[in-house]
């Protein structure tokens, strides 16, 4: 079980890796977590950057599922079904 700081940090390093908020990018798209389960905690983003930017999802499947691969296997967490990989 994680803390709500330790998820905080897994949910920053995600919006990281897929581009949409990278750290230190202060007019990066909004974001916010949700956390309402010991185990997980689900995203939600803007596609329009602070700058007035619109984000364009490109390979973004890919992106979310190599980010998220990366944080459960660097953190020790349950991996989520590695069967959509192949898209």
């Amino acid at each position: 079980m994680l803390s709500d700081q330790h998820w905080a940090q897994l949910a920053s390093e995600f919006m990281a890796a897929v581009g949409l908020a990278p750290a230190g990018d202060v007019r990066a798209v909004r974001w916010l977590g949700i956390r309402h389960g010991a185990d997980h905690v689900h995203l939600v983003a803007t596609l329009v950057r602070q700058d007035g930017r619109t984000v364009w999802g490109r390979n973004d499947y890919r992106l979310a599922q190599a980010a998220a691969r990366e944080l459960e296997d660097r953190y020790g967490l349950h991996p989520v079904s590695r069967g959509a990989q192949a898209r």
